[in-house]
């Protein structure tokens, strides 16, 4: 346990292990045993003694599933067969005997396919699904995962280059050299066909070793390998021991040595130790050639076996290509086939891996257009276009420049001289869109001369908030600091001199300043520098010598091969101090020079004096009676210790937990004193007959008893009990009050209303105006507000100017709506179609289309046509594209796929402007829900038992259009003689030829030969009639009479979701109010967990209103 302590820092500034992983060390460090030359370890169990449930069924299932894809693939299905039939070979798995099917371990059968490396086709690998569910649990649930012992793979690449001979090897089938406990294989079972004849009956195997897919098999592994270098690095070499521990990743060992033979000792005896703990290294590779001589063939890496030495060798090494001949790393650009969306960007931007950034400018370019893209609010899958695709693909295609690129793997310069000293210069700067940090390793050779390597960089992204210049500088060095800690951990140089160098003046100068009075955001990070720093190692470095300039800005590809700025460091590391830029040199700081750094300014103190009594400040800080009480019971504890010792008497002050006896006297203290603040003149003495005859509690009667002012009541001969007949007297007005009718009201009355809050109440105590009293607190009460709260409402608003033009042909301002489905008959099969019916805003006609399906070229089809027929439109109206009210679920879910864009764009080039409504903000529909209604019911009564077909629906569609344009707008009169009622088809059917000049008519021009003008003619009685009748039809208010109290930014809201419970809707904080011309507000924006969302008042219900939040004050819910 003491190696895992002092290993918990394992990030820069340390990550501590959870107490499930210190669980599983102990485990292992108990258990651990060796079994014929390996490890054995049980699986570390989350509860040892847990019942699994059967798994056979499911992995049978996926057993027939893996039967019919190596079915289909000779060549995998070969390789299966023959690598489970090594696993069985060499006892890594065995079949289970007839006799031990059935046992009483714990039993679970793992289904197992194939996994295959794009970059190594010829490589198949056997995996277990530990992660398959059966009765909603895996074997991963079970197991814990175990602590995070692998190393750093920074750190790791790190240390691989400090030495000249360079030495990579790997461990076999690493995991298959831990056994498995005996009473936990059978949960490691598995189904395969014996000698693989897939036309045999399935036979249960088992695991006898820890197995890739295992969430504890990383953790089990690596803890048995550094058990090897602890039980026996000793015979050997230190740094054999110390290559173990820090120089492998996982079963990749990456080690280094000064010279050949140094290297050919340290492969020997890496060898020999391992092989103590069961464990082969094997695929060696080597920058030496007399290192690979030592190397049986058979045992050296692919690339190496059939190559004479000191031919060309490529190698991956934890991902980064390294060149074995020239001993350099190069950067490799194979870019995945993504689609050209952000997922698709994203998705390529990671593919580019570089732990050591050695092209982190370069990527800095894409992860900029990235946030850009983000900050655009492009969904995931929506495909980028315009400036941004020509960017990225600009970028792309400048990648192979990459491939020039070459760092050396080791830092040590190509040359015999003895190394006299080594130094570490670390490079900070920011701009307003990313950090910048790197670090170079500074080697002074005996003959004066100086080499610079390249180490380690880093590129950050500036957070979203605004942020000076300054500020950002102060967290690039401060970003250097946490770097050079990183490296000098890594390389183990906690010794080695370090110089830092910045281009702001301005955190030089606060570096340096004598005083420290910034704000905290500067304070803070200033004392972390100082901390980690001496102010003496910090220098200026001028703007174009700075590397870490390119971090910052970023750079296209072929720029950045161009310049050798970032892979070989300033040119002026390789001249001795004297000819680097002068060191920066504390100055008279003359005023003003922090004004951008926000330096704290002086600011006036106000003390106000309250006359609110230390006790009602103790009571007053509790929200909770139970916390109050335990508070009151602990001074009353110490006051009666303090009391003891004036006397002279021994005492002892018990620190055990508050009883139950002085919680009740607690409780008795708190209401004697709310009735002195309260009824001074009822506690004092007693009870004087001259009394104030007005008091509120007069006609009780009041007693007081044991230092408490009761009730005296008439019910002493009642058989209830004391407390009931003379209860406590208690104010309204109080905050002991309060806590009291809450603590009631929620812990006694489970949030019950007044009347069962008060019956409950009254059994102890007697609360003056208790019916004020509780609706007060229960209107407090957060959960009786989320429960009870209704939505909100508000004014009904004018109708919009859309409903009111005049003179304008039918249809210019639509809305538009989707309803069904209707099922129809196509031959033999069913199908469904859905209505999408346009409504004139003004003359309250109807357009009726048939759809396929609501798909959005369905919908512009349909726009089409109707546009077609009844001619262009201005304005388009229609719900937001997510919650129909009415609508069926298939409806509600297409809906949302409406590529809203695309129908955005069309409408746009037929010079059509779309309104969309509020989400789920139905009754701002009104005016086309109301027509889908009526639309409904004329089908409901025309349509026959039997499907129709696609002809019979058109028809019915069109005579439904008919039916509901001839309904009367105005009201209908019995007279005889009067006029008709007016219908919108008084204006379709006379609709004139679009374009054609208004004409000046009258009435004798009904009855003209000139046929224009009698249709002209007949359009003018229709708008004159429409402006004289129509208008006072809908000039009421129908409902939402009053005006009501607006929403307000920060009221705390739940929104209404009618497909979910009440108790499951969410919580948001209003972020901004919509209001119309009246100032009455109709919509707001809410914050939630998943966004910022925007919807209508009406699906919003107020909890908390903003100018009450935190406050005391009673305040009624808006409604």
């Amino acid at each position: 346990m003491q190696w895992l302590r002092s290993h918990e820092e394992v990030s820069n500034f340390g990550m501590k292990y959870s107490r499930e992983d210190v669980v599983a060390y102990d485990m292992m460090t108990r258990l651990v045993e060796r079994v014929n030359g390996h490890y054995q370890l049980p699986l570390p169990w989350k509860n040892d003694s847990e019942v699994l449930p059967d798994s056979l069924p499911m992995a049978s299932g996926r057993l027939e599933g893996l039967k019919k894809r190596l079915l289909r693939n000779s060549a995998m299905r070969d390789k299966y067969i023959e690598n489970m039939a090594t696993l069985l070979e060499k006892g890594y798995a065995e079949r289970i005997p007839e006799d031990q099917v059935g046992t009483k371990n714990r039993v679970w059968y793992l289904p197992h396919h194939p996994v295959v490396n794009p970059k190594k086709p010829e490589k198949v690998r056997i995996v277990f699904d530990c992660a398959a569910k059966c009765s909603g649990q895996s074997i991963n649930d079970k197991l814990m995962k175990g602590p995070d012992l692998v190393n750093n793979l920074v750190g790791v690449l790190a240390r691989f280059r400090k030495d000249r001979v360079a030495v990579v090897a790997d461990i076999e089938a690493m995991f298959h050299q831990v056994s498995v406990a005996p009473r936990d294989r059978d949960a490691l079972r598995f189904l395969w066909w014996p000698g693989g004849d897939m036309s045999k009956v399935a036979t249960p195997h088992r695991m006898n070793v820890h197995l890739f897919g295992a969430r504890s098999s990383p953790s089990c592994a690596t803890f048995c390998l550094r058990e090897t270098a602890r039980e026996h690095g000793k015979f050997f070499d230190p740094r054999v021991a110390d290559a173990v521990r820090y120089n492998f990743y996982v079963d990749d060992c990456l080690a280094t040595a000064p010279c050949d033979s140094s290297a050919i000792k340290l492969v020997k005896d890496l060898k020999s130790l391992l092989a103590l703990g069961g464990f082969k290294l094997t695929k060696w590779v080597s920058t030496s050639d007399a290192v690979m001589e030592s190397v049986p063939v058979q045992e050296r890496g692919k690339a190496c076996q059939n190559v004479s030495l000191g031919d060309c060798v490529q190698q991956r090494v934890l991902g980064i290509n390294w060149d074995v001949n020239e001993d350099e790393f190069q950067f490799s650009v194979d870019l995945p086939a993504k689609p050209l969306t952000r997922r698709g960007m994203l998705s390529v931007t990671n593919s580019l891996f570089d732990p050591l950034g050695f092209v982190a400018p370069v990527v800095l370019e894409a992860r900029l257009m990235y946030r850009n893209l983000c900050q655009k609010k492009l969904d995931w899958d929506e495909e980028v276009g315009g400036a941004d695709l020509t960017k990225w693909r600009k970028w792309c295609g400048s990648l192979e420049r990459l491939r020039a690129v070459r760092i050396p793997r080791c830092f040590r310069p190509k040359t015999t001289n003895e190394i006299t000293g080594q130094q570490l210069h670390f490079f900070a700067d920011a701009s307003t869109v990313a950090r910048g940090c790197v670090c170079y390793l500074r080697t002074t050779m005996e003959d004066g001369s100086a080499h610079c390597s390249f180490v380690m960089g880093r590129s950050l992204l500036s957070g979203s908030g605004k942020h000076t210049i300054p500020r950002l500088e102060l967290e690039a060095a401060l970003d250097a600091v946490k770097l050079s800690r990183t490296v000098k951990k890594e390389l183990c140089m906690e010794n080695c001199p370090c110089v830092f160098w910045s281009d702001s003046t301005i955190v030089l100068h606060s570096l340096f300043a004598d005083s420290k009075n910034f704000p905290v955001f500067s304070r803070n990070r200033l004392s972390q520098i100082e901390k980690f720093t001496c102010v003496h190692d910090w220098r200026h470095v001028p703007t174009a010598s700075n590397p870490a300039d390119q971090a910052s800005r970023g750079m296209a590809a072929d720029a950045f091969v161009g310049s050798k700025l970032w892979q070989n460091g300033p040119d002026f590391l390789r001249f001795p101090p004297d000819q680097w830029p002068k060191g920066f040199a504390k100055p008279e700081v003359p005023g003003g020079i922090y004004s951008s750094f926000d330096l704290k300014e002086a600011t006036n103190v106000f003390l106000s004096i309250s006359d609110c009594s230390p006790t009602d400040k103790l009571i007053n800080h509790f929200s909770s009676l139970y916390r109050l009480k335990i508070a009151t019971g602990w001074l009353l504890r110490v006051r009666g210790y303090l009391h003891k010792k004036t006397k002279g008497e021994t005492a002892t002050l018990s620190r055990s937990p508050i009883t139950v006896i002085e919680l009740q006297d607690a409780e008795k203290a708190l209401v004697q004193y709310n009735q002195r603040q309260e009824f001074p003149n009822w506690t004092k003495g007693d009870l004087p007959s001259h009394q104030n005859k007005t008091s509120q509690i007069y006609k009780l009667n009041p007693i007081m008893v044991d230092g408490v002012l009761r009730v005296g009541g008439r019910l002493e001969n009642c058989c209830l009990d004391y407390e009931a007949k003379h209860p406590a007297i208690i104010p309204h007005q109080s905050h002991f009050t309060d806590l009291l009718i809450e603590h009631y009201h929620s812990k006694k009355a489970g949030h019950s209303g007044v009347n069962h809050t008060m019956n409950l109440l009254c059994q102890r105590y007697w609360v003056v105006n208790a019916r004020v009293a509780i609706r007060r607190a229960l209107r407090k009460c957060l959960l009786c507000r989320r429960r009870d709260a209704n939505p909100g409402s508000q004014q009904m608003a004018d109708l919009p100017s859309a409903r009111l033009q005049l003179n304008e042909a039918p249809f210019t301002h639509t809305g538009v709506d989707y309803f069904g489905p209707f099922t129809i008959k196509i031959r033999r099969s069913e199908v469904k179609r859905y209505g999408c019916l346009f409504t004139c805003m003004t003359s309250r006609a109807i357009h009726l289309e048939v759809s396929p399906d609501l798909s959005t070229d369905a919908f512009i089809n349909a726009m089409r046509r109707f546009i077609a027929r009844r001619g262009p439109i201005k304005h388009m109206y229609s719900d937001n594209g997510t919650n129909f009210v009415g609508a069926e679920r298939v409806l509600r879910e297409s809906v949302d796929e409406w590529n809203q864009q695309q129908i955005h764009n069309y409408l746009r080039q037929k010079a059509v402007t779309w309104h969309f409504n509020p989400p789920s903000a139905s009754h701002f529909g009104g005016a086309w829900e109301r027509m889908v209604r009526s639309v409904r019911r004329i089908l409901m009564t025309l349509l026959p038992d039997k499907p129709l077909d696609d002809d019979l629906l058109h028809t019915l569609f069109l005579e439904v259009e008919d039916i509901v344009n001839s309904r009367p707008l105005t009201q209908v009169q019995l007279e005889v003689g009067e006029e008709l009622p007016l219908t919108p088809n008084h204006l379709l059917k006379l609709k004139p030829t679009v374009g054609l000049p208004p004409v000046n008519t009258s009435k004798t021009d009904c009855y003209a030969r000139r046929r224009f003008r009698a249709v002209q003619y007949l359009a003018d009685e229709f708008w004159r009639r429409w402006m004289q009748e129509y208008p006072r039809t809908i000039i009421a208010r129908q409902k939402w009479h009053e005006r009501k109290k607006n929403f307000a930014v920060n009221d705390i809201v739940l929104l209404v979701d009618d497909s979910t419970p009440r108790g499951r809707w969410p919580m948001g904080r209003v972020l901004n109010i919509f209001h119309d011309k009246n100032g009455i507000v109709r919509s707001v924006e809410v914050k939630t967990s998943s966004g910022v969302l925007k919807r209508p008042v009406a699906k919003l219900c107020v909890i908390v209103p903003a100018e009450t939040e935190g406050d005391e004050e009673e305040t009624e819910p808006r409604m």
